[in-house]
């Protein structure tokens, strides 16, 4: 299968996927939702995969949305040219659940990993961290609501005390 934002590779029975645009630190964009979906789906029925890596190329693993994805969407939808904004939004509400079901994934994190990056990790089974990541949820800070039940999540993993401090 033939990706445009992500790389994939198997490293015997491991199966791993990089966000691969190193230009914009890995944004996050609907079209590599469903990539990264449509990939941890085939693994995830590949009796030869038994776990899965999340990681990104360059010094980011994910700095977040892409907000002109986001921008050029809206405008095609205003057009009549493009999907619904909520319909190209519903399916990364499935991502947490989908890991959570999925095969092992661990999240490789190499650089970088604010709103939705950190909110891709949180239902990993297991979270890596290099000396150079830098976490941050980011949402409040900027006057959104956070998504993909992130806080709780985060909440789950590292307590409350500590998840209010990093969200605010």
């Amino acid at each position: 299968m033939v990706h445009e934002q992500i790389l994939t590779e198997t490293i015997g029975r491991v199966g791993v996927i990089r966000l691969n645009r190193p230009e914009k630190l890995n944004a996050w964009t609907n079209q590599m939702s469903h990539e990264i979906k449509n990939q941890i789906a085939t693994w995830n029925d590949d009796d030869s995969i038994g776990a899965i890596i999340l990681t990104g190329e360059g010094r980011a693993f994910c700095a977040g949305a892409d907000v002109g994805d986001f921008a050029d969407r809206a405008q095609a939808n205003k057009k009549g040219e493009g999907e619904k904004i909520v319909q190209g939004l519903s399916e990364p509400y499935e991502y947490p659940t989908m890991l959570r079901k999925s095969k092992p994934t661990i999240a490789a994190i190499n650089g970088y990993a604010v709103g939705v990056g950190l909110t891709m990790i949180l239902p990993c089974d297991i979270r890596i961290a290099s000396t150079e990541a830098k976490l941050s949820i980011r949402f409040i800070k900027m006057g959104l609501m956070p998504e993909l039940g992130s806080t709780r999540i985060l909440s789950e993993l590292i307590g409350l005390g500590h998840a209010t401090d990093m969200c605010l």
